[in-house]
């Protein structure tokens, strides 16, 4: 809550589910909102739509001349200078990008393992699903959450009145495809399971297949990460998810924003 006060987001919050462990929250106006927020305060010049190929260091003669130490080479064949850098990719990216500047980073990053999940929004209307969707999901169905937002409720209005907006995070093997006995029809797949119209008012798949890092399950993940940031020289730093050892199964939010703020500490020495 602390971050979501200090980005004015109070009031964009709305009451997803509440447990006896704690409250859950969605954007009255979707996740945009939080990105859009996080963005706002970014200075500088931003190039949107271009890929970064590699980083690395420049040679001792350009240094002598008053070269930066590190670049950046773009997919068309720009070099961009930078006294300090954080690499705020996924790792899979990541493993690419540092090549040039450090193998064994790359190397630290190589074959990262991911969850893949398909995010399931469904909207029926109330009658039709009231008592068939359990708080938790069945052990027999790689369902990883499931959230009801009912309409009419005041604290989470996703919804329209007399209806509800269900989300659901579902496991799928990336090789095999979605729902592969039922078609890829995953939709009709959720409702055959928990005796659901076939035709939803509302749907929408969206495929996530670097979703959340395997990885952090790990036992030697903490230290795989304190080998990473010491294979990477000094103004070189990474933030995000992929990078942070979690106090609990996943990182929070506030965690999330954590490793972005020690990124940059780290990177301060160089600038």
């Amino acid at each position: 809550m602390p971050l979501y006060e200090r980005l004015d987001l109070v009031d964009a919050l709305a009451v997803s589910l509440e447990d006896e462990t704690a409250t859950w929250f969605a954007f009255w106006h979707g996740q945009q909102t939080l990105v859009d927020a996080l963005v706002a305060p970014l200075a500088g010049n931003h190039l949107l739509r271009m890929a970064v190929t590699s980083v690395g260091m420049f040679d001792k003669a350009a240094r002598a001349k008053g070269a930066p130490p590190f670049c950046v080479c773009l997919e068309n064949g720009t070099v961009l200078d930078a006294a300090a850098m954080v690499i705020a990719t996924p790792a899979f990216h990541a493993a690419r990008i540092f090549r040039s500047l450090s193998q064994a980073a790359s190397a630290l990053l190589e074959n990262y393992r991911y969850d893949s999940i398909a995010r399931l929004n469904l909207g029926y209307y109330w009658e039709d699903v009231r008592g068939k969707i359990p708080s938790t999901p069945p052990v027999e169905y790689p369902l990883t959450y499931i959230n009801k937002l009912w309409g009419g409720d005041p604290r989470s209005g996703r919804a329209p009145d007399g209806c509800v907006l269900i989300q659901a995070g579902v496991r799928y093997d990336p090789a095999k495809g979605v729902a592969p006995h039922s078609n890829g029809d995953l939709a009709g797949e959720f409702a055959a399971l928990f005796g659901l119209p076939e035709t939803p008012l509302f749907e929408e798949v969206c495929l996530w297949d670097y979703d959340e890092p395997l990885m952090w399950l790990d036992d030697d993940f903490p230290a795989r990460m304190d080998r990473l940031r010491y294979a990477l020289p000094d103004g070189v730093a990474v933030a995000g998810s992929d990078y942070i050892n979690p106090r609990y199964l996943r990182p929070t939010l506030a965690e999330r924003v954590e490793s972005g703020v020690a990124a940059a500490q780290r990177v301060m020495a160089a600038l």
